[in-house]
């Protein structure tokens, strides 16, 4: 069975978002971080002057969620500043005033997509063969991740692929790997699709039997000091739990006489 190299470039980017998404995904970075992109008067007009110019009324409740960052933030007047900047003229600002405000607070501003997976070039499916099996092709083409990923890797996720046996030997340690560290960050959090989400991944492997999904198993083996700390932490707090709760109750029934 021959293989093919997975190609990043072949993949198609999903349709191109409306200057709503674009704000949107912004905006719910601002959220995320709790930051007043516009803490002066005239920084808080202009993002009114920005908004009005680009989306009209549907900005108004963008207007509104990034104001309340401000100590003193009061809906009654925002909403009439908001009403103020749709009858003028806004000064020739545009809506580009409001990324410029993001970007000097430290915000993301790149509002591209990641690649569509589902429109991803994949060997087409293969025929059912009588039974209910499903009939492989010998000349099938499947994916392997290209050298390019493997000259980039960190030293210990390159030490762990060092092992593999084939190429997609190493694409399984790879996968493996990154899905157990990512049950580590716990503090890390990013948007994708306009919503927030958690590194922790997930990874369901379908082959045949003997086909080497064990070597998961030894993936785990890399979070183990995690684990470790965490028990002895887990065991230290428990200990120390008891200690004050012995006291208490000692402290209580001296208390009592």
């Amino acid at each position: 069975m021959s293989k093919q190299k997975f190609n990043l470039s072949e993949w198609q980017r999903n349709a191109a978002l409306t200057l709503g998404d674009e704000v949107e995904i912004v905006t719910s970075r601002i959220e995320l971080t709790g930051v007043d992109i516009a803490p002066t008067y005239n920084d808080w007009r202009d993002l009114g002057f920005a908004l009005a110019q680009g989306l009209g009324e549907e900005g108004r409740a963008f207007y509104h969620r990034l104001s309340r960052f401000y100590s003193s933030y009061q809906p009654a007047e925002t909403e009439k500043q908001y009403t103020a900047c749709l009858h003028s003229r806004g000064r020739g600002i545009t809506v580009n005033t409001f990324f410029h405000l993001a970007r000097q607070a430290g915000v993301d501003i790149n509002t591209r997509l990641l690649p569509n997976c589902q429109n991803a070039k994949l060997p087409e499916a293969s025929p059912v063969a009588p039974g209910g099996s499903t009939a492989t092709p010998a000349d099938a083409e499947l994916p392997v991740f290209p050298d390019e990923v493997y000259a980039s890797l960190p030293r210990l996720l390159d030490d762990v692929c060092s092992y593999g046996i084939s190429s997609e030997d190493s694409d399984m340690l790879l996968l493996g790997s990154l899905t157990a560290l990512s049950s580590c960050l716990t503090q890390v959090t990013g948007i994708y699709g306009q919503r927030q989400v958690c590194p922790n991944l997930f990874l369901f492997v379908s082959a045949q039997a003997s086909a080497g999904k064990g070597r998961l198993t030894l993936c785990r083996h890399l979070v183990d000091v995690v684990h470790a700390d965490l028990r002895r932490r887990n065991r230290q707090e428990w200990e120390e739990y008891r200690r004050e709760k012995s006291l208490y109750e000692k402290n209580k029934r001296q208390g009592g006489r």
